[in-house]
């Protein structure tokens, strides 16, 4: 299995292939010097009053994956227990990490100024308590592919993040992310209809750093 193999195979849960899924970022990375990753991977960037980003460790362990796979010749069990070892937690571990960063980021906010962008917070957080928003950590979507907003219009959607998309759709409701892929989301809507959002790279900032959800 080669590694862009390995980094774009489905997962549809935590546990549901033996080799854990690389972040997309691995496959952009792999010449990185080990001693940065090393470094990166001793801190995360805090807030003193929301907790610890582990973004940054999130990418250290996927550019050592990749280097480990590449440039080392490791089978994809032993880059993932090198990774593991030199971050100092699995991915699974930074993964959980990171939901809970956005769990507070998000719990943390105002009521909107602007009425109309009310469903975002109460569809992030009931989105970050399934098992996809998981496998969307462990894959290497980041604040902004996950809950970015549209600085000039966020309710046109044109540059937001997979979340607030779901938020303020017009399709019927129920609607329901059932899959997330490293470059999209599969989501079914009340009516049946299979749609995709695909996560190009240019969504808007995060929602904690949108003017609309400032505090006032």
């Amino acid at each position: 299995m080669t590694l862009l193999d390995l980094i774009r195979k489905p997962i549809r849960g935590p546990a549901a292939t033996a080799t854990p899924a690389i972040p997309a970022i691995a496959a952009l990375r792999t010449s990185a010097p080990v001693a940065r990753i090393a470094t990166v991977a001793v801190a995360g960037s805090a807030d003193s009053k929301i907790g610890t980003d582990p973004s940054d460790l999130l990418i250290a362990y996927a550019e050592r994956v990749a280097i480990c796979i590449e440039a080392d010749d490791l089978t994809g069990d032993s880059a993932h227990r090198t990774a593991t070892g030199e971050c100092g937690a699995s991915l699974d571990e930074l993964a959980a990490r990171q939901i809970a960063y956005w769990r507070s980021r998000i719990q943390a906010l105002p009521e909107p100024t602007d009425r109309r962008l009310s469903a975002i917070k109460p569809t992030c957080l009931e989105g970050l308590t399934q098992s996809w928003a998981h496998n969307a950590a462990r894959l290497g979507w980041n604040e902004r592919e996950m809950f970015g907003l549209d600085p000039a219009a966020p309710t046109v959607h044109n540059l937001n993040g997979l979340l607030p998309n779901l938020a303020l759709t017009a399709f019927r409701r129920p609607v329901k992310i059932v899959e997330i892929r490293i470059a999209e989301a599969v989501i079914v809507t009340g009516s049946g209809s299979m749609l995709r959002h695909f996560n190009t790279g240019h969504a808007g900032p995060s929602i904690w750093e949108h003017s609309a959800f400032r505090l006032r």
